[in-house]
């Protein structure tokens, strides 16, 4: 888990987090985001303006995506 908020706090401090994240289909208002740190993956909203990154799910990355 210490990979996880590692991975987070450096993305945190990018300009643009978009480029590290994979954006998830079906997923309009607002876009879903992936970010894959090895066999995990975290799901994600991002709100510009003042960079606030709402973490909905971190799980291995064979279930995560199944509520979605």
């Amino acid at each position: 888990m210490l990979k996880v908020i590692n991975a987070l706090q450096a993305l945190a401090d990018e300009e643009n987090p978009r480029i590290y994240l994979k954006e998830l289909r079906g997923s309009d208002n607002p876009p879903f985001y992936s970010l894959h740190i090895g066999q995990y993956r975290v799901v994600m909203t991002i709100v510009d303006g003042e960079m606030v990154i709402h973490v909905i799910e971190v799980g291995h990355r064979r279930s995560v995506y199944r509520t979605f």
